[in-house]
C-alpha cells in the first residue's frame, strides 16, 4: 500500500523590514456589467484576449451566465462589449443558490473556456460557437452527489482539475476531494480526504478543498481551506488515488492546528515559474509559498506589507506570463482602504507593489493577461469588470501552452510552467523587499536512558537558515535531612520527608532549520551521586525552545527513571 506523506511544514511569519511599497503609475479603468447583474466566481483571459467571467442571474435561482469582455470594444465607465451566455442546467440540479466558481481557458483543440458552478455541474463552451444569451456551443456534466465546487485548472494535455468543496458524513461521502474531467465530460474522483490511502480519520471529512493550481510535471495542486484540525493544509495529487499534504502550520499540542475552529485559512493558490507554490491565507490576512526543495512555508503579512491592507482578505493570487504573481486584497465595506491590488516578484527575497483600489472597489477575481493588463473583478454597492494595463511585461521562455492551470488556478489565458532561460521579472520602482524574521520550529522526540545518560532527537522545522536552539534540563527531588521527624535518607527508609527540586542535568543545543540530531544529556555530579546512592533517580525533563524575544517556548516535560547499573 502506498504510504500518504504528511509533512508538518515550518511556518516562518514574514514581517516587513521597509516601508510599504505602493503605486498609482497605472490608473485603473472601469466596465460596469450591464443589467446591473453581479459578479460570480473566476476570471480568465482566452486566446483571442477575450475576458470571461463568472456572472449572476438575473436571481440566483436562475442558471448562472458566463460574462465575456471584449477589449476592443469597452470604454472607461461604459458597458459596451460585455455579454452574457447562460450556462446549461443538468437534470435534477439543485435549485435555488446556483453560482459560477471559477472559469479557466484550456487553449488546446481551438480553445475551451472552462467552468464549475455550486451545485456540482462542470462543463466548456467553445468560443466559436457560442452565441450571446444562449447556451449553445455549451456541454455539461453533473459531478456525482452534486457537491459545491471549487477552482478549475488546465493541465497540458487539456484535463481539467478540480475541487469538491462540501463535504457529506454518510456515504458515499461526496465532496471533499478533487476531480478531473476529459474532453468527453468523463469524471474521474479522486478518494475524498477522510478516506484516503491509510486513512479513516473521520474528522477529515470537511476539509473544503478550494483552490486548484498545476504545478510542475502537470502535477495538480490545491488547498483545503478549512481553518480548524481538517484542512489548513496544501496538497498534490499523486498517482490516482493518493495525496501529498502539508500542513501550513505545526500543530500545537491542542487542536486547531491554525488556532481558530472557525473561518477560512488557505483559499487560493498558483504556481510560480521556479517550482514554488504561493497561496493566500484568509485567516492570517497573508500570503505564503511553499518550497518543496526544503519542504518549508514561509507566510508573509499583508498587514506588516503595507498598514492600509489591515482587515482585508486575500482572496485571489495568479501567476502572470511574465512570472509575477498578482493578488487581489478585499476590504469590502468595513475596511475600504485594503482594496487594492499586490504585485509579488517570486524571488528569495520576494519584492512586492501595492495598487490601491479605493472604497467601492472590492476585488474577487483578477486575471493577468499577455497584453500587459491585469483584469479583475470588482463586486461592492455595483460591480464592475477593471483593468490595470501596462503591469504586465513580456512572457517568459518556457512560457506554456496557455493552459490556466499552468499558470496559477485556472484565471489567466497563457504563462510559465517553470525552466525558461529568460531571467526573472524585476521589481517595480519602489518595491518592498521582504524578508524572513523569526526562528524554526523545533521538535523533541520521546527520550530514552541508559546508565547515566539520556537519549532524545531533536527537529528543526524550516529553512536551513532558521536555527532552532533547545535547553534541556534534568531536575529531581531530593531529600532533605534535618526537618523535625525526617529519617536518613535511604531507599528504604519510610516515614515523613522533605524534598525540594534540584538541577540534575541541563544542556542546550542548536541546529539548523531542516535538519535532525540526536542529543545525549549526561547526569551532572550531582545527579550521579543520587543515583549511586539509592540505584535510581525519579527525574523530569524539560525542553523548551530559546526565542529572540518573550519567553522560550515549552516543548516537553517528561517524567523519566534512571537505574544503576552497579546495584
Amino acid at each position: 500500500m502506498r504510504r500518504l506523506g504528511r509533512l508538518i511544514i515550518g511556518l516562518t511569519v514574514v514581517l516587513a523590514l521597509l516601508a510599504p511599497a505602493t503605486t498609482t503609475a497605472a490608473a485603473p479603468e472601469y466596465f460596469p456589467l450591464p443589467e446591473g447583474r453581479g459578479l460570480g466566481g473566476g476570471m480568465t483571459v482566452d486566446g483571442a484576449g477575450d475576458v470571461w467571467f463568472g456572472a449572476n442571474g438575473p436571481t440566483f435561482a436562475d442558471v448562472p451566465p458566463l460574462g465575456r469582455l471584449v477589449p476592443a470594444l469597452v470604454a472607461d465607465g461604459k458597458s459596451d462589449g460585455i455579454a452574457y451566455y447562460p450556462t446549461p442546467a443538468v437534470a435534477e440540479e439543485p435549485c435555488c443558490a446556483r453560482m459560477i466558481r471559477d472559469v479557466a481557458f484550456d487553449p488546446t483543440d481551438g480553445g475551451r473556456v472552462w467552468f464549475t458552478r455550486s451545485t456540482g455541474a462542470v462543463g466548456f463552451g467553445v468560443p466559436a460557437q457560442m452565441s450571446p444569451g444562449t447556451s449553445g456551443g455549451m456541454q455539461v456534466a453533473t459531478t456525482p452527489g452534486f457537491p459545491d465546487l471549487g477552482d478549475i485548472a488546465i493541465d497540458s494535455k487539456g484535463i481539467a482539475w478540480y475541487a469538491e468543496s462540501s463535504a457529506y458524513n454518510l456515504s458515499p461521502y461526496p465532496g471533499n476531494r478533487i476531480a478531473w474531467i476529459d474532453r468527453g465530460l468523463s469524471i474521474h474522483e479522486f478518494p475524498d480526504l477522510w478516506h484516503q490511502v491509510g486513512s479513516t480519520d473521520s474528522s477529515r471529512y470537511d476539509a473544503k478543498p478550494t483552490g486548484m493550481t498545476i504545478g510542475e510535471g502537470d502535477v495538480p495542486w490545491f488547498t483545503e481551506s478549512t481553518a480548524g484540525l481538517p484542512g489548513y493544509r496544501i496538497a498534490r495529487a499523486w498517482g490516482g488515488d493518493e495525496y501529498h499534504e502539508y500542513m501550513v502550520t505545526p500543530c500545537e499540542p491542542s487542536p486547531p492546528c491554525s488556532g481558530s475552529n472557525v473561518g477560512q485559512g488557505p483559499l487560493s493558490i498558483a504556481a510560480a515559474p521556479d517550482g514554488t507554490i504561493w497561496f493566500t491565507n484568509l485567516l492570517k490576512n497573508s500570503f505564503g509559498k511553499l518550497d518543496l526543495e526544503t519542504s518549508t512555508i514561509t507566510q508573509y503579512s499583508l498587514a506588516a506589507l503595507d498598514p492600509s491592507l489591515s482587515g482585508g482578505e486575500p482572496r485571489v493570487i495568479r501567476a502572470a506570463p511574465d512570472g509575477t504573481l498578482w493578488l487581489a486584497e478585499r476590504g469590502f465595506i468595513l475596511h475600504p482602504a485594503a482594496n487594492a491590488l499586490v504585485r509579488i516578484v517570486p524571488t528569495d527575497p520576494p519584492t512586492a507593489t501595492v495598487y490601491p483600489l479605493g472604497a467601492g472597489k472590492a476585488p474577487i477575481s483578477l486575471a493577468p493577461a499577455a497584453d500587459g493588463s491585469v483584469w479583475f473583478g470588482v463586486s461592492d454597492v455595483t460591480s464592475s469588470i477593471g483593468r490595470l494595463g501596462g503591469v504586465v511585461g513580456a512572457p517568459t521562455d518556457g512560457g506554456g501552452s496557455g493552459a490556466g492551470g499552468a499558470t496559477g488556478g485556472g484565471s489567466t489565458g497563457g504563462g510559465p510552467t517553470g525552466g525558461g532561460s529568460t531571467p526573472g521579472p524585476a521589481p517595480a520602482p519602489g518595491a518592498l523587499v521582504v524578508k524572513p524574521g523569526s526562528i524554526g520550529v523545533a521538535r523533541v522526540g520521546t527520550p530514552t536512558v541508559s546508565g547515566e545518560s539520556l537519549t532524545v532527537n531533536q527537529i528543526c522545522i524550516g529553512p536551513p537558515a532558521e536555527p532552532c536552539a533547545v535547553v534541556y534540563l534534568l531536575d529531581a527531588g531530593e531529600y532533605v535531612t534535618g526537618f523535625p521527624g525526617t529519617k536518613p535518607r535511604l531507599a528504604t527508609a519510610s516515614g515523613a520527608r522533605k524534598t525540594k527540586r534540584v538541577v540534575v542535568a541541563t544542556k542546550t543545543v542548536t541546529i539548523a532549520g531542516g535538519s535532525t540530531k540526536r542529543v545525549v544529556i549526561t547526569l551532572n555530579a550531582k545527579g550521579r551521586r543520587i543515583l549511586k546512592r539509592d540505584g535510581v533517580l525519579h527525574a523530569t525533563l524539560h525542553a523548551s525552545q530559546k526565542r529572540a524575544k518573550g519567553k522560550p517556548k515549552q516543548l516537553k516535560s517528561i517524567k523519566v527513571t534512571f537505574k544503576s547499573t552497579k546495584r
